[in-house]
């Protein structure tokens, strides 16, 4: 799993380089963004989820994949 962190209140395209990148070197990898904004979406093969969101998920008991609402 790989998680980016931004400080945006959107997402922009550009924002998702990085991420896309380690996802072609690690194909099976889930990849999510945490950013500012307001809804959770869906930009082809990463999940960009509010931070917000992410942190009331938080639980050292659980996966990060919970966090994100995602199934392991």
């Amino acid at each position: 799993m790989a998680i980016e962190v931004k400080n945006a209140g959107r997402v922009r395209d550009t924002d998702l380089a990085s991420l896309r990148a380690f996802g072609e070197d690690f194909p099976l990898a889930r990849l999510a963004l945490v950013y500012r904004g307001q809804e959770r979406l869906k930009h082809g093969d990463v999940l960009s989820v509010p931070v917000e969101s992410f942190l009331k998920r938080l639980d050292p008991a659980k996966s990060l994949s919970a966090a994100l609402g995602i199934r392991a």
